[in-house]
């Protein structure tokens, strides 16, 4: 899997020093990506990435609710304090779709490679 280790840090408080607000982003993959927030206060933490069902979020290990902002974004509820954020891409039906396709073709494979057995020593002893 591809993975960036960005670790990049920005600081978007207040001129007046108030309201701080400070991120880090550790990790950015095709299908997860971490962040450690730090707030004053209570807040939204914007991601402006495709919203989909799929997608989970993590707040210091809890599951929270992805909330979809301007139509096609995420968004979730950021608590006062220091926090570590995931987001993580887990398709399930997509999931099973594999499973189902790897499946069925191994058994496709076995009753070939069985019926080539069979009929090799069907037509093979005449």
């Amino acid at each position: 899997t591809a993975e960036r280790i960005v670790k990049k840090e920005k600081d978007i408080s207040g001129k007046d020093g108030k309201n701080k607000f400070a991120y880090t982003i550790e990790n950015y993959k095709y299908n997860s990506f971490g962040i450690k927030v730090s707030t004053d206060n209570e807040g939204i933490l914007y991601w402006a990435d495709g919203y989909d069902k799929n997608w989970h979020a993590y707040i210091n290990g809890k599951e929270v609710p992805i909330y979809r902002a301007n139509v096609n974004f995420k968004a979730i509820s950021l608590p006062q304090g220091a926090s570590t954020i995931s987001f993580v891409y887990d398709p399930f039906l997509f999931k099973i779709g594999l499973f189902i396709f790897y499946g069925t073709f191994i058994c496709v494979m076995v009753f070939t490679v069985l019926s080539s057995f069979i009929a090799a020593k069907r037509y093979g002893a005449r």
